[in-house]
């Protein structure tokens, strides 16, 4: 293993490069064929579904995992999918790909370490609530930009750089409790530690897995406080605070579950929440009454699942 003295202590501005330097070592997680083959039927005039579901089952191993994914009770769907072909005609394409999505991640982040499990189920958890999230905002948010697909997949690969960053750096697992539990100033603790945070590491992983740039920016730049700071890289900044709301609950979600402890007891009130997060509530156009009452259908909703 290559030793870090040369990177540690990097300032923030050194972030991406040094993630640069680390995944070069390491090398980017390969993206599936699969996921490179849904890719271009999307960007076709007229996607070809069929070519889509008979590539998927030629892996049937893939095909199993993709439909009980599927009918996980997180998606609430109104049916219960029985085929590659059936979800596909009932998800649309880009609704498809995004458990496509799941299931690849799934498989490159492995079980090798404790953290690879804890960090999957919050991801899962915040994509869930991100999805939901968008979904409910497009009643008053109507240009289109802000969609439940591409919420879902910014909450899904979010902090996809962390089970990187332990596989690299055995210590760094000693920074998981202060991560999945928000924990202020852990994303300078990373830059001290190991010259980098997961934040740029898995805008990295999104951008070679050819998601949209609006997703990758909003991973990189997912736990700034000061969205002016960061405004001008950002296409679209309700994306992050899309992000921001479904970090929050999937977090408080992980603590009743059992895998986050808490550091910051107000942190977790929705009010406190709230009162700290009001430009979050203004991008959004919501108030510290929706996130309560959201809050809580989500926990019902994640619940359901375990």
């Amino acid at each position: 293993m290559e030793s870090t003295s040369s990177i540690q202590g990097a300032s923030s501005l050194d972030a991406l490069a040094n993630a640069e330097k680390i995944l070069k070592i390491e090398g980017l997680p390969p993206q599936p064929r699969v996921v490179m083959e849904i890719h271009e039927e999307i960007k076709r005039p007229v996607p070809n579904l069929k070519r889509v579901s008979d590539s998927i089952g030629k892996d049937p191993g893939l095909s199993a995992k993709l439909i009980k994914l599927i009918n996980s009770p997180f998606y609430g769907l109104p049916s219960k999918v029985t085929s590659i072909q059936h979800a596909l005609g009932l998800l649309g394409l880009e609704g498809f790909a995004k458990f496509v999505m799941t299931t690849a991640l799934q498989q490159i982040m492995g079980k090798q370490y404790e953290a690879d499990q804890r960090i999957l189920d919050h991801c899962v958890a915040a994509a869930v609530v991100a999805d939901k999230l968008a979904g409910r905002l497009s009643r008053h948010i109507t240009d289109g930009k802000l969609t439940p697909d591409l919420a879902y997949l910014t909450g899904l690969f979010h902090d996809c750089g962390i089970p990187l960053l332990v596989k690299r750096f055995p210590k760094y697992a000693e920074l998981l409790d202060g991560l999945l539990s928000h924990s202020h100033g852990m994303v300078k603790e990373e830059e001290l530690r190991v010259g980098t945070n997961h934040c740029a590491i898995g805008s990295l992983i999104a951008k070679s897995w050819y998601l949209p740039n609006g997703v990758v920016e909003t991973i990189r730049h997912h736990h700034s406080r000061d969205f002016d700071t960061v405004l001008e890289e950002l296409e679209d900044i309700r994306l992050t605070a899309v992000l921001k709301v479904a970090d929050y609950i999937a977090h408080h979600h992980g603590y009743l579950t059992g895998s986050v402890q808490i550091f910051d007891q107000a942190e977790w009130d929705s009010a406190a929440w709230s009162d700290k997060n009001q430009n979050v509530l203004f991008e959004l156009d919501i108030t510290p009454d929706f996130i309560s009452d959201f809050k809580e259908e989500m926990m019902e909703l994640l619940g359901a699942a375990h």
